[in-house]
């Protein structure tokens, strides 16, 4: 390590705040050594459990949009609303960096099974169904495929060195990443010469090129830090070494012994210190863009936030470009708000957090939550969305709070499989399961909600094609013996990177979820504007999306029920839209919307035209 970092970065520790949070908890990582047959979490209760079923329309019921009976839930929406990535403002960001960090759209990658690109062989050991040979050289020949899809940012899954020892259960552990030996030394990243890249402790040529690539192409890259426990004591190996632990913290501030793995005391400067050079070496030596911090709770609110510092220190001046200087943080806590609140958000500690109350919202609504045994597991209706996805941002009290929005990644079952649990789909091949309508309608429904949601979003590799591991629809309830894999890894297969490979039923996935992503990176209302929830409804969802500095507006109707709807709109409606978009004359405002993707610009919506939605669809809809 460089002195002058360490030095730098111990300036930055010694100024801080060392509020006492070290140790405690953690207990199950995401990554478990002995994997558990459930572990899926319970959502946090909601002011409103009860499912009801999708009601299912006759055919010439119509649902008309007007002052009356829309815009129901202000006290929501307002409060929402005062998020940046909402709001379209920041006292903590420049205007550049805040568009930049809210239009994020991420592809994560999970490095061990997405592909070989023979710069190293891979672990060929792991959990999950792919042949766990992946390195990073596989996800640099695959980047022409995922710029294609419409991102502009990829999240790699940890690739720190991690020691071959253990049994069987622990080798597959290993190469998940979750559980590191070392993560620097002297000179550099430690990275694992299984993932490719050369000899440990010297520059890595993968992953060096693979941040050349993506930022050539346009695309930040983000690495994936574990700063609250690992497989072992780090040795100092020319460095302090954090200091060891015997219990991690856990998402309430208490204290978990750890059993089989080693915690950090990050009450101690040393801890500190080693994990900020951490984050800063990255930035400094291969001009990365920022990071993704498993188990955030681990680290506490106070440790996070210097972190946050230690990034934004060595990142510098953003420049508008992918080039090392966005400097973005997003943090892992599985849990929901009010835990997502207290480590995250209340102090501003990091950029962002997974969203995983919207998550369940959007899989409870159409498709199923992992765990069958809550009322509320799947069924629910359209309002699910705002009475629970978006009531739980409502309690967001960080001011610079910008949730990140997703459905999948690497610890959950895949949205596929999902759909085949709720009883939506039958089990089957890929090519098989995209053979269902209903199937590939439920996929692009829930890149629809992704695309128009304000502040960044994650895409979990694969997801684009509809991926699913057949035979994995049941819970299993004897996962971790032999073949049966687990909920909180089978979403790990091979990754799939080449277009001319995919079924129909997987093209037109893609193909939708390609034109969405392009939409919402050329309509600043998608990622960035005010929202308002419009039509409550069982199975209609609509919201209204605004932003003021381009002047941008779009309306999006989504019918989630699985009969056909007719939607009529009353010039009260267009009042409505015209006051709260800074219009002038309103009393006499009659908009037409329509359609904004090519395969809908036939679609219109007016006081004198009627609006025909198929089951399982979507629209955008411009508001002129």
């Amino acid at each position: 390590m460089h002195k002058f970092l360490l030095n730098s970065f111990a300036v930055l520790v010694s100024s801080a705040l060392l509020a006492a949070c070290g140790g405690g908890g953690g207990g199950g990582s995401s990554d478990n050594p002995d994997p558990t047959p459930d572990p899926t979490p319970t959502p946090t209760p909601t002011p409103d459990p009860t499912p009801t079923p999708t009601p299912t329309p006759s055919e010439d019921s119509d649902l008309t949009l007007k002052s009356g009976n829309t815009f129901a839930d202000t006290a929501i929406d307002s409060a929402v609303n005062t998020l940046p990535c909402f709001k379209g403002s920041s006292t903590a960001y420049t205007d550049a960096e805040l568009k930049a960090k809210c239009g994020l759209t991420t592809y994560q990658i999970m490095v061990e099974a997405y592909r070989n690109g023979g710069d190293a062989k891979g672990y060929g050991v792991g959990w999950g169904p792919s042949r766990h040979k992946g390195t990073i050289g596989g996800i640099t020949e695959s980047l022409d495929y995922i710029k294609a899809l419409g991102v502009n940012s990829i999240w790699i899954t940890p690739i720190f060195y991690t020691s071959d020892s253990g049994d069987e259960a622990t080798k597959k552990t290993n190469a998940s990443g979750y559980f590191a030996t070392q993560q620097i030394n002297t000179s550099t990243l430690d990275i694992d010469p299984k993932f490719g890249g050369g000899t440990r402790g010297t520059e890595n040529a993968s992953l060096r090129n693979l941040v050349k690539t993506a930022h050539d192409n346009g695309m930040y890259v983000f690495l994936d830090g574990v700063l609250g426990h690992a497989k072992s004591d780090f040795a100092s190996n020319g460095v302090t070494a954090p200091v060891k632990s015997s219990s991690c913290r856990t998402k309430d501030g208490s204290k978990e012994t750890a059993k089989g793995y080693t915690c950090f005391d990050w009450a101690q400067t040393n801890t500190r210190t080693y994990f900020g050079a951490l984050l800063q070496t990255a930035i400094r030596d291969y001009g990365i863009d920022g990071w993704r911090l498993d188990q955030a709770y681990q680290v506490g609110p106070d440790g996070l936030l210097l972190m946050k510092k230690a990034v934004k220190q060595q990142s510098g001046s953003f420049t508008g470009s992918p080039d090392g200087t966005l400097g973005f943080t997003v943090g892992e806590v599985w849990s929901g708000e009010d835990d997502i609140e207290s480590n995250i958000f209340a102090n501003n500690a990091l950029d962002s957090a997974f969203n995983f109350p919207l998550r369940y919202a959007i899989v409870q609504t159409i498709a199923s939550q992992e765990n069958l045994k809550e009322s509320w597991a799947k069924g629910m209706p359209a309002s699910r969305i705002q009475t629970y996805g978006y009531w739980s941002m409502s309690k967001y009290k960080g001011s610079n709070a910008m949730p990140d929005a997703f459905t999948d990644n690497h610890d959950l079952v895949r949205f596929g499989d999902l759909i085949q649990r709720g009883g939506y789909a039958k089990d089957g091949t890929n090519e098989e399961a995209v053979q269902n309508s209903g199937y590939v309608n439920r996929h692009k429904l829930a890149f629809a909600l992704l695309a128009d949601y304000s502040g960044p979003i994650t895409i979990f590799y694969n997801q684009e094609v509809g991926d699913q591991v057949p035979g994995f629809a049941a819970k299993v309830s004897n996962c971790g013996t032999g073949t049966k894999w687990c909920d909180d890894h089978v979403s790990r297969t091979d990754g799939i990177y080449d277009e001319s490979s995919l079924t129909a039923g997987q093209k037109e996935i893609r193909d939708y979820a390609a034109s969405v992503l392009k939409l919402r990176a050329e309509t600043p209302a998608m990622y960035m504007g005010q929202r308002w929830y419009v039509i409550k409804d069982d199975a209609i969802y609509g919201e209204l999306k605004y932003n003021k500095a381009e002047d941008s507006k779009v309306l999006l109707i989504a019918n989630l029920g699985t009969e056909k709807k007719v939607i009529a709109v009353d010039q009260s409606f267009s009042t409505k839209v015209c006051g709260l978009t800074g219009g002038s004359s309103c009393d006499s405002a009659d908009y037409q919307f329509t359609g904004m993707l090519d395969s809908d610009s036939s679609k219109v919506l007016s006081s004198s035209s009627k609006l025909t939605l198929e089951p399982l669809s979507s629209v955008f809809l411009k508001v002129e």
